[in-house]
């Protein structure tokens, strides 16, 4: 495999565990806690996805920011407003929409969670939520953001310096319960290393580093002991010093594993994350009232993993279908040219 090859894997091998992390992230919260609550399986299984938390949302962003890199630096503000802005706000916008009218108004209820996306949310609670990016498609937004002040500052160090202001100040400002806003403006940080640091990554981490990677996960095993003892990860920075220490040990992980291990099936994963992303909430709300019941310890020591597969398989599915019934369903994941069009006309933007 030659070095490029290695990166694009690398990189893909990354976005698809990282976005399987948020989809059991969610079926544990949403489906299998109120389904099996109090099994010590289950508590097993929370103490997991609990520790995966400084990896898990840090990773996608800081792969988002590397990959966007080119884009911040080279490219003019039209372009990456036509290009990049316009097109995330639109798929953001469209699927929450999508997912307000389908698991408000369609499906029935979830039965293993109280969700307060219910029939009492009026519009204006509904905009209020997607503005404060408390709402399960709060990435997107997230990115528009980031895109916008990663462009203006235009400087690693204002850009890593800021994001690491921003993510302790995250937690003197808001409220724990206030997650929308936590995540917002906490996540900054990994967007920007990710864009601004490109270079430092690439020619650092393109290949397996053995010393680096003894020392990186023995950090990370000793700092999630110490933060789970002593219940710091609450703690202003503890989860931002953590987060960079398991990103540089899962990426020499995936550096590592693409070298000698056969990942095409988590890296087609990780080429089509925003489909999964988007749809994965919705899926996990149709099935949640079918989910059979069971006391066998081995059936829910392995029902996060086969739920995963299962959502996961099921988006891909759902996105490809629509894809081959009709071209129009493109509208659905990027801004269609019709639309595109009519905000060349009203000025919005401009044909790049």
């Amino acid at each position: 495999m030659t070095r490029s090859a290695q990166r694009i894997d690398w990189i893909d091998a990354a976005k698809g565990a990282c976005i399987l992390a948020v989809v059991v992230y969610h079926f544990d919260i949403f489906i299998y806690q109120g389904m099996h609550g109090g099994h010590p399986i289950v508590a097993l299984w929370d103490g997991v996805i609990s520790a995966l938390r400084p990896l898990r949302m840090p990773l996608f962003f800081l792969i988002s920011g590397y990959l966007a890199s080119t884009s911040i630096s080279r490219r003019s503000w039209a372009q990456i407003r036509t290009k990049k802005i316009a097109s995330l706000l639109w798929v953001y916008v469209l699927w929450a929409v999508i997912y307000w009218v389908i698991v408000v108004h369609i499906l029935p209820g979830n039965p293993w969670f109280e969700s307060s996306f219910n029939q009492d949310m009026t519009m204006k609670d509904f905009i209020r939520r997607m503005v404060t990016a408390n709402i399960s498609l709060w990435y997107l937004y997230a990115l528009v953001l980031y895109f916008m002040a990663a462009k203006l500052m235009r400087s690693a160090t204002i850009a890593i310096g800021l994001g690491i202001v921003a993510n302790i100040a995250t937690y003197l400002v808001f409220d724990p319960s206030n997650w929308g806003m936590r995540s917002l403006v906490g996540y900054f940080v990994f967007f920007a290393i990710g864009a601004y640091a490109r270079d430092f990554i690439t020619t650092h981490y393109a290949a397996f580093n053995l010393k680096r990677f003894t020392a990186t996960l023995a950090l990370t095993l000793l700092g999630l002991a110490i933060a789970g003892h002593f219940s710091l990860l609450g703690a202003p920075g503890v989860e931002m010093l953590l987060g960079v220490v398991m990103v540089s040990t899962t990426i020499d992980a995936f550096a590592l594993a693409c070298r000698h291990m056969n990942l095409h099936y988590l890296c087609l994963i990780g080429r089509q994350t925003l489909p999964i992303y988007v749809m994965h909430r919705i899926v996990l709300h149709f099935m949640s009232p079918y989910m059979p019941e069971t006391t066998n310890s081995f059936l829910i020591a392995i029902e996060p993993v086969i739920a995963t597969l299962a959502i996961t398989v099921a988006c891909l599915m759902l996105y490809h279908g629509l894809l081959h019934s009709s071209t129009k369903a493109r509208g659905l994941f990027a801004m269609p040219h019709t639309v595109r069009r009519v905000a060349y006309r009203a000025g919005v933007l401009k044909p790049v």
